[in-house]
């Protein structure tokens, strides 16, 4: 029996009582229609909703009848455009909810008398009576609170905001509203997840935004980029195509993509099958839990709430990947780092060992700008696949920071924002390849490193002082308040003076911690300064600046320079080889032939350890020449 793909696609403009009507769910729907159609049609079973025939029962009513009669290997697609809203929730589920709110989606008639919102419970139940002959589970929404719909932001030059006024009629709302007293028949509320993933038009705390065009925003790009790239994409690739394209529009609305229940992020969009090659990660036992060698290094999110699984396969040795069986699945409980600690949902002895495949979209590989004639492209996305350990993905449009050239043999690297050639190569194809991308691997490193911080942190940051002393001529040391920091270079007489500092550190707290000074360099190195324990207390220590070579200027004819010195305060050592890089050479463009190596960075070795608890702060520090 061929797969068949479920879809029920709601677009409401003209709602029924006191809400604002929109101008551009129905052409989404009608958008979403045809590319369905020009893609799936042999295989559609498809319904739609708009306006008034997207009343509350009428949707209920095709998820139960219509959804649920998708089998295991079959395909469900809900899309849904129209107003979000919230609304003040039954008492029953604060225990779950301290903001005491529902995230909703509004009905047809959710606003006329005794209506209420479809909520974020209520669809939860639905997509778990779906889910559970096991298919595949695609949900797109396109409305305000959509990034937490399975779970004030300022105008633009566009069109409405997809959000109404909440609903609040003067009291919660009653329990055996929902979904005609589902929940108050359970002896225990609980909220089930079915396996899916949800692709939102925006977090929780922003607004989507219709185009002055009338359609969507978010349904606009997402249709664009389907279209130019085809159905054959994972739905982790249309995640960063979606963002980068969302960010040439504004930078107030980001599309939110997560998985729920295993749901896993690197198959095909409205197909299920496997695209692409995940990362896999050593996982093994340490002091009595399961660490995962991986962290907010490697790109995991420490954001609050986040959930992340993995899928454990067994290691057979040290180069081994894992094998083709899952043994189990786990989650991340705490992000540390440069490791992760797993709650494994099998029975597992110490001594064994896994390889960890994430399943949740933890964050988007950084889009990198791709030009260049279609042979030396192609080439550039092959060798890609055997590149893992870069998270990156090529764009042909969009404003990524970074690009590459291809012509012909010669690959050059560059810094778009600035217009800077970080590095080129020259000579056979596949071997500048390799090359280019242990440079851009570099770089993205580095730009992981700087913006590297924990928003799970348990820490009282504000008892930790970090800052920069500038001290002046008469030997007085002051203090330079916040984390950016301008220094005049100036001349005295025929010379121009240097220009001498600190960076101190005070411990309020009343425990030792310890830190790691690292310096990110302009040309891409990453440099340890420091990597000690600090001690409680009342003085002040100093991290770096009383060497005799600690001081800043600037050399020839350069009027400006950044240096950037990031501490990271934590409760363990923390492994600072995973940091440390040395600078690119940069506008060197290497010349390649068959006979040269090709290497990475030799990072220095240490003694491995683990860090508990860790956040961090920056100092960035930028010196101007002054002429005048």
């Amino acid at each position: 029996m061929s797969k068949k793909i479920y879809a029920l696609l709601v677009g409401i403009n003209n709602y029924s009582g006191n809400v604002t009507n929109l101008k551009g769910a129905v052409n989404d729907v009608n958008h979403v229609r045809d590319f369905l159609l020009d893609n799936f049609k042999q295989n559609l079973c498809m319904e739609i909703l708009r306006d008034s025939d997207a009343c509350r029962a009428n949707i209920i009513k095709l998820f139960k009848e219509h959804l649920c009669k998708a089998g295991k290997d079959d395909v469900v697609y809900f899309h849904y455009s129209g107003h979000g809203a919230r609304e003040s929730a039954a008492p029953e589920f604060y225990e779950f909810y301290p903001d005491k709110k529902d995230e909703t989606l509004v009905c047809y008639d959710s606003r006329s008398s005794g209506g209420f919102d479809l909520a974020d419970k209520e669809l939860a139940v639905l997509l778990a009576q779906v889910a559970e002959k096991n298919p595949h589970i695609a949900i797109t929404m396109d409305c305000c609170h959509s990034g937490s719909i399975t779970r004030d932001v300022g105008d633009v030059k566009l069109g409405a905001a997809r959000q109404t006024t909440e609903w609040d009629p003067g009291r919660p709302r009653p329990l055996e509203t929902y979904l005609d007293g589902y929940f108050e028949q359970k002896e225990r509320i609980s909220i089930p997840t079915g396996k899916h993933v949800l692709l939102a038009a925006c977090d929780r705390t922003e607004k989507a935004w219709e185009t002055g065009e009338g359609r969507g925003l978010f349904s606009t790009i997402l249709m664009k980029v389907l279209e130019e790239s085809g159905r054959d994409i994972s739905y982790a690739d249309l995640y960063v195509r979606c963002r980068a394209a969302m960010r040439q529009v504004t930078k107030i609305q980001n599309p939110q993509f997560e998985t729920f229940a295993r749901f896993p992020a690197y198959t095909k969009f409205l197909g299920g099958e496997p695209i692409g090659s995940p990362t896999r990660y050593f996982v093994s036992a340490e002091k009595g839990s399961w660490k995962m060698e991986c962290g907010a290094l490697h790109g995991l999110p420490t954001d609050p709430g986040k959930k992340i699984e993995v899928a454990l396969y067994p290691d057979a040795g040290s180069r081994d990947t894992g094998g083709s069986e899952i043994a189990g699945y786990g989650t991340v409980l705490d992000v540390q780092a440069q490791k992760s600690t797993l709650l494994l949902d099998f029975p597992a002895a110490g001594k064994d060992r896994y390889r960890a495949e994430i399943l949740s979209l933890p964050v988007p590989p950084t889009p990198v700008y791709l030009a260049g004639d279609e042979a030396s492209k192609a080439q550039l996305v092959n060798s890609l696949a055997a590149h893992k350990a870069i998270n990156i993905v090529f764009v042909e449009d969009g404003t990524a920071k970074y690009g590459l050239s291809a012509q012909a043999g010669r690959f050059l690297l560059n810094n778009r924002e600035t217009g800077i050639l970080l590095q080129g190569v020259e000579g056979d194809p596949r071997e500048c390849s390799d090359f280019i991308f242990s440079i851009l691997e570099k770089v993205i490193g580095w730009e992981r490193s700087l913006s590297l911080q924990n928003r799970k942190t348990s820490f009282k940051s504000a008892e930790v002082d970090y800052k920069f002393f500038e001290i002046r001529k008469d030997g007085q040391k002051e203090p330079h308040p916040g984390s950016e920091v301008t220094l005049h270079f100036v001349k005295e007489g025929a010379d121009w003076r240097e220009i001498r500092g600190e960076l101190r550190l005070h411990n309020r707290s009343r425990r030792e911690l310890h830190f790691t000074l690292a310096y990110f360099s302009e040309a891409y190195g990453v440099y340890i300064l420091k990597n000690d324990p600090l001690p409680a207390g009342n003085d002040w220590v100093t991290l770096w600046g009383d060497g005799e070579d600690d001081y800043f200027y600037l050399s020839g004819e350069k009027n400006a320079a950044v240096d950037i010195f990031k501490l990271i305060i934590s409760t363990e050592r923390v492994d600072d080889f995973l940091l440390m890089q040395e600078e690119l050479e940069l506008g060197k463009i290497v010349k390649l032939d068959r006979t040269r190596a090709i290497g990475t960075v030799k990072r220095k070795k240490m003694n491995k350890s683990v860090t508990d608890d860790w956040f961090t702060k920056t100092i960035t520090i930028e010196t101007v020449r002054r002429r005048d």
